[in-house]
């Protein structure tokens, strides 16, 4: 192979990198029904590697989701489903709440949260809670 074809086929490869490195950022799109920035696309989970054994786990990974996707509005998309504003939400509008976040909890990982959020097995989650923990704020 010439140097020029070995050139040439450098610079394709470098495009396609750059195609995939685009694909693989989120896209943050404003809700002008809930006046919130939301995840548009499938859901992730939080660790590929190892399941996540411990809560302190679980929050980390939910802040580097939210350190790649610096502009989604979590209070704001939390609040929108707590619709009296009594600052807790039902299981299934938790789980819904983040995944317009872009985050897709695994059972275990639920379970985790639900022992922080619920203590008292109301089937509410105290999203509070979870927001100043993700704030840097003491619980």
């Amino acid at each position: 192979m010439t140097y020029d074809a070995l050139y040439a086929r450098n610079k394709e490869l470098e495009q396609d990198n750059r195609i995939l490195e685009a694909q693989r950022k989120t896209v943050v799109v404003y809700n002008k029904h809930t006046g919130t920035f939301e995840y548009i696309g499938e859901p992730r989970s939080l660790s590929y590697n190892k399941p996540l054994t411990s809560l302190t786990e679980v929050l980390e990974e939910v802040k580097k989701h939210f350190k790649q996707n610096d502009r989604i509005t979590v209070n704001a998309i939390l609040r929108s489903f707590d619709r009296g504003n009594f600052g807790d939400l039902k299981e299934e509008e938790f789980v819904r709440a983040f995944e317009r976040m872009g985050i897709k909890f695994s059972s275990s990982e639920l379970n985790l949260i639900r022992e922080k959020c619920d203590p008292n097995s109301t089937g509410f989650y105290r999203y509070d809670l979870l927001t100043r923990h993700l704030q840097g704020i003491p619980t």
